[in-house]
């Protein structure tokens, strides 16, 4: 639709003036005026948001015919939207001035709908009149700077940086604003009447504050329609909140103190969109909340203690996306959502307790996309279901129990997409009738051992997974017909990706590309990667099969600038044609590259670019090295200024970590996450550098992570580093380094650390925790010849998760464990020693959680009458009969297997 200037302007009053938020963009030209953006993350899911941009096209103003202006508008009816839109043309904007980026733009424009996009045109010069009017109408203010809200009274957009509640609003903030969005504020507790002043108010947004208790004064705001307050403080949904009636999206994400929402939820007669994602202790939903009759999309995933839905939610007739993913205490679907026959999207993964689904589920006439992965409980699917005719997209990844009968019934005919990864099929005969499918996944059938010829009537399949499948024994040999865009065989057998590279052109089976024998029919050579140009992964496998220089260097790797993630993998002990350190001098990687994965390389050095590896490749992220038998001096690492994640395993000839390794000073400035595996000839790890000032260089300054896993003869030196987290498994020695190290008096420390897990440690004690005064998560597993639990632990006082998982040598658990006064979870796995709890566990008073498994004793202690009064203060449950009340409180769970 085309119109002319003076139309587009009146429908922008419209707009401005309508019932909608309003978020409009104008593009800068050389004269820097701002472009606009407000709102973006209500705009992205709320569908009845109207959206207006505005850029140049055509002549430059100096032009004979001078220049136009378009302008997209979205206006579509509320709730309605494709499934693929269409997204408009013109680049998003490079910049917005609520820090959102180019990225923000285009998720906001990839949701528009093609039908409800109108596009006009207008001279520049109204344009410029538009941009001059728009210029004042934002508003950016610091509220550590003063500044009278005065000099901006008409401003309609305002971005508050750096708020602590402090200041009045109302001196700061211009009382006409119709956005306020509040950014690089911590938690907030703001005054009480601290919104009284603005009574326009259409968007009010808290999403970039660490924690928000919401003011009464928000139920003034009786012209509110968007609220986005994640985090929120308050133990319930307040009251004044349903008094915003003309209020029609409203996210509260991760707010963790909600329990409840209040009845009166049911006069938020125009809510459109709700959020309750990671409200993890709301229990239920009240029985009103089925006469939110606008409802379009509900958003529930998190909502880990929410066991059932209101008997009312068949009421939302208007509901077109509900998400329950991981409602892990959810054991069944009301069958009256089945009446809900508008909904589009049902997602229900992770749902670890759901059993069923509703017998009349196929009534959900208009279901286009359902996902039930990790649902693996329900063990039967209703026949209905083969009536959802209109489903395209169908998810059972892990599910486990697939009725391969039902499928076989040929009804779901619109089925374009069907993952049925790790569902432990053994045939999927079925497959044939499915004639529209697109996409199937059958990766992580691990018993699947072939695919029936009825493949071949996918005529419109072009991706096809089959990764992990590793008993698949061989193709059908139609597959070589179907039009396949990708065929992906990862972790497969030898065999069948050569039958594969016979049946099918190399490039369907990117981004694994399989070196073949001379003697293979059909061979592939590396010279065919020369055309693969704007691949961004590549994953070559079997290089002890190349057989020429001259076809290596004809792959051209250094030229494919779009490549970001590369595998380069050899199979050890077998003949190679060529040297493999002549061969990776050919196999040069783009300047660009991001990730890097080097497997079963046999010689002891690596060639000149992987020495100079800083200097090449100055973008690495990652590097994984991996199963080099041979080498004996690893590449100088440190420098790459990028590098965020290293993991070095199975390189046997390691002796040493140095300073060589870093390759200088100011080493792995940016590198969070470190990873040893398999390293038993690595002795000495030099963490620390002294320089001539006598200012010791740490090697990994930022590290997070830390995992040391089967390196019995490791020890750190000079001190252990600091992390966030670290697991240590089966390094013995490892431990040594951490209880040595306070008994040097220049290396007396306390880590960073939060999280620690310490498996298969062959010891009688560990006493390293006194360096953990801040840590938090806390496992201790398979350390078998632990006699007791270490005293050191006591001193935690921050420790909020304890595990001990099958340390059999503890006998009892000891009566300082009271004064773990932070304890919120405690789990005991096995240990089949301790018989019972001691009498301090009800001193735990913020003990939420307490989960005892494969330890029969313990679990009859629990459930004898006389220790039911020790655990009053916890809700006990028993996750193989998975509701079974033992005691009784509102805090958490008990679970007792």
């Amino acid at each position: 639709m085309r119109d002319s200037g003076p139309t587009l302007l009146r429908r922008l009053g419209q707009l401005a003036s309508g019932s909608y938020p309003l978020l409009l963009r104008l593009d800068a030209q050389e004269d820097g005026v701002p472009r606009l953006g407000a709102a973006r993350r209500s705009a992205s899911s709320a569908r009845s948001a109207r959206l207006v941009r505005l850029g140049t096209k055509g002549k430059g103003k100096g032009s004979a015919s001078g220049s136009h202006v378009s302008a997209t508008c979205w206006r579509g009816p509320s709730g309605q939207r494709r499934a693929e839109p269409a997204r408009p043309a013109g680049p998003p904007p490079a910049h917005d001035p609520f820090g959102r980026g180019g990225s923000g733009w285009a998720e906001v424009w990839a949701q528009t709908a093609e039908e409800h996009v109108v596009r006009y045109t207008m001279h520049d010069l109204v344009h410029d009149l538009a941009r001059l009017t728009m210029a004042d109408g934002l508003i950016v203010v610091d509220a550590t700077l003063k500044r009278k809200a005065s000099a901006h009274e008409y401003c309609s957009y305002s971005l508050l940086k750096n708020y602590v509640g402090t200041r009045k609003m109302s001196n700061i903030l211009p009382s006409k604003m119709r956005v306020l969005r509040f950014s690089d504020c911590g938690k907030l507790d703001i005054p009480s009447g601290a919104f009284s002043f603005v009574k326009c108010l259409r968007t009010l947004d808290f999403s970039e504050t660490s924690g928000i208790l919401l003011p009464d004064s928000i139920g003034q705001l009786k012209q509110l329609r968007c609220l986005i307050a994640p985090r929120m403080q308050n133990e319930s949904l307040p009251e004044f909140i349903t008094e915003l009636a003309k209020l029609q999206y409203l996210n509260i994400n991760e707010s963790c103190e909600i329990s409840t929402l209040p009845e009166s939820i049911c006069k938020l007669g125009f809510l459109e969109y709700l959020s309750l994602s990671g409200c993890s202790r709301m229990s239920k939903l009240p029985e009103s909340f089925g006469d939110l009759k606008c409802m379009v999309h509900l958003d529930m995933s998190g909502c880990t203690g929410i066991s059932a839905l209101p008997g009312s939610f068949g009421k939302l007739a208007n509901l077109q996306h509900l998400e329950l993913s991981n409602c892990s205490s959810l054991q069944e679907i009301p069958e009256s959502l089945c009446g809900i026959t508008q909904l589009q999207h049902l997602i229900l993964s992770s749902c670890d307790s759901l059993k069923r689904l509703p017998e009349d589920i196929g009534n959900l006439a208009d279901l286009q996309y359902l996902n039930m992965s990790k649902c693996r409980r329900i063990e039967k699917l209703p026949k209905s279901m083969m009536k959802l005719q209109n489903l395209s997209h169908l998810d059972f990844t892990g599910a486990w129990h697939v009725d391969e009968a039902l499928m076989a019934s040929g009804n779901l005919t619109n089925l374009k997409k069907l993952s049925l990864s790790g569902c432990n099929v053994n045939a999927v005969d079925f497959i044939g009738t499915l004639t529209n499918l697109e996409e199937l996944d059958l990766s992580w059938n691990t018993h699947l051992q072939c695919l029936p010829e009825s493949i071949c009537n996918l005529k419109r399949l072009h991706t096809l997974d089959l990764s992990w499948c590793r008993n698949l024994e061989s193709l059908p040999s139609s597959i070589g017909t179907l039009g396949l865009r990708s065929l992906l065989l990862d972790k497969c057998s030898t065999e069948l990706m050569d039958q594969a590279s016979s049946l099918v052109h190399y490039s369907r089976t990117l981004p694994v590309f399989k070196v073949l024998a001379d003697d293979v029919s059909g061979c592939r050579k590396l010279q065919l990667l020369e055309g693969a140009h704007h691949i961004s992964e590549l994953r070559i496998l079997s290089l002890e099969n190349a057989s020429c220089l001259e076809e290596a260097s004809k792959a051209k790797l250094m030229n494919k600038h779009n490549l970001s993630k590369l595998t380069l993998s050899w199979t050890t002990g077998v003949n190679r044609h060529l040297n493999d350190g002549d061969l990776l001098e050919q196999l040069v990687p783009p300047r660009g590259l991001e990730h890097l994965f080097l497997e079963g390389y046999g010689c002891t050095r690596f060639p000149g670019w992987v020495m100079d590896i800083s200097g090449h490749l100055t973008n690495l992220i990652s590097i994984v090295l991996r199963n080099l038998p041979n080498c004996s001096n690893l590449p100088p690492l440190g420098q790459l200024p990028c590098l965020e994640k290293l993991s070095l395993s199975h390189l046997p000839n390691i002796k040493k970590i140095g300073w060589e390794f870093c390759g200088g000073k100011g080493t792995f400035r940016r590198l969070s996450s470190f990873e040893i595996t398999v390293m038993e000839g690595l002795e000495e790890w030099n963490t620390t550098d002294s320089a001539e000032d006598g200012v010791e260089d740490v090697m990994f300054p930022v590290l997070d992570s830390l995992t040391i896993r089967l390196c019995p003869r490791l020890r750190l030196k000079p001190c252990p580093l600091t992390f966030r987290e670290c697991e240590i498994t089966m390094s013995n020695q490892v431990i040594s380094s951490f209880e040595e190290a306070h008994k040097i008096s220049h290396h007396t420390y306390s880590t960073r650390a939060t999280k620690l897990k310490l498996w298969g440690m062959h010891c009688q004690s560990i006493e390293v925790f006194h360096h953990f005064s801040a840590l938090q998560v806390l496992e201790i597993s398979f350390c078998d010849k632990l006699m007791s639990l270490p005293e050191s632990i006591r001193h935690l006082t921050s420790l909020q998760s304890l595990t001990l998982d099958a340390c059999g040598g503890i006998s009892a658990l000891p009566e300082w464990l009271g004064d773990l006064s932070s304890l919120k979870t405690f789990k005991i796995i096995g240990c089949q020693s301790i018989k019972s709890l001691p009498s301090c566990i009800n001193q735990l008073k913020e003990l939420e959680k307490l989960q005892i498994r494969q330890n029969r004793k313990l679990k009859e202690w629990c459930e004898s009458e006389e220790n039911k009064i020790k655990l009053a203060h916890i809700n006990v449950i028993n996750v193989c009969s998975a509701a079974a009340v033992i005691g009784v409180s509102s805090v958490a769970a008990i679970e007792v297997n």
